[in-house]
């Protein structure tokens, strides 16, 4: 990759838990500051050692060590999958696949049934670059 992404602040994922929370239920809090900062650095770092990992690496990333730190006292899984797709949104890719898809992705890479790296895969599958050629054929054909 060769220009730094965007990366997403603690308060931002805080925030992103706080609306799962409030849509979904839950306990709110965090109950492991340290863990949770870990989990929130760990893109960053995949990102400087890693000259092959993408946007889609990196959204995985965020994806698996917020759902597997537990920082959270509820809503772990659902920050990290909220939090992974504002990433992607962030650095210019839409996340267009059913919901339902999405949520058994998320639960087959925190059960480990599926890795990182498939989980990536699923995120490259499933998103359009706004301003890509997809998208400019969509918005010719809609007009």
């Amino acid at each position: 990759m060769e220009t730094e992404p965007l990366f997403l602040s603690e308060e931002m994922i805080v925030e992103f838990h706080a609306e799962q929370i409030r849509l979904f239920g839950g306990l709110d809090g965090l109950g492991d500051p340290s863990g949770f900062a870990s989990a929130v650095a760990s893109p960053q770092n995949v990102w400087c050692y890693d000259p092959k990992a993408d946007l889609f690496d990196l959204a995985a990333t965020y994806a698996y060590n917020i759902s597997m730190s537990q920082s959270f006292i509820d809503g772990n899984k659902r920050t990290g999958l909220q939090a992974a797709v504002a990433f992607l949104k962030l650095n210019g890719y839409t996340v267009e696949t059913d919901p339902m898809h999405l949520f058994e992705t998320m639960m087959n890479l925190h059960l480990g049934i599926e890795s990182k790296a498939e989980f990536a895969t699923h995120l490259r599958n499933c998103s359009v670059r706004t301003g890509g050629l997809t998208d400019w054929i969509r918005r010719l054909f809609s007009q």
